[in-house]
């Protein structure tokens, strides 16, 4: 599976992004990822806790649909690549069940 590049961030994501980034720790990061879709790496958050932390972050998207998908690494997957292509994954499916949730992995 190739994973898109990260391309020029339209306006729209820009505004997403700099919506959530005042609510990251230090240790996150938050990026285009692909067509009109941001990365974010919570660093040391456990899978568990996503669905706490995305509901803290989507409190000041207001109308904003989202989907999200997360995995944890070394709980779900072993290598940087898997932990990429199983968040994506899952954020795909999110939108296919109609957005604005999260998935996870069992």
């Amino acid at each position: 599976m190739d994973f898109p590049q990260a391309k020029a961030a339209d306006s729209a994501t820009m505004m997403v992004a700099d919506l959530l980034f005042p609510h990251l720790r230090g240790t996150d990061a938050i990026a285009p990822y692909a067509n009109s879709s941001l990365g974010i790496l919570l660093v040391d958050a456990e899978t568990g806790h996503l669905p706490s932390i995305l509901g803290r972050l989507t409190e000041h998207l207001e109308t904003v649909p989202w989907s999200a998908g997360g995995s944890c690494y070394p709980r779900n997957v072993t290598r940087a690549d898997d932990l990429l292509r199983q968040a994506v994954d899952f954020m795909v499916r999110a939108k296919e069940y109609g957005g604005n949730r999260l998935l996870l992995p069992p």
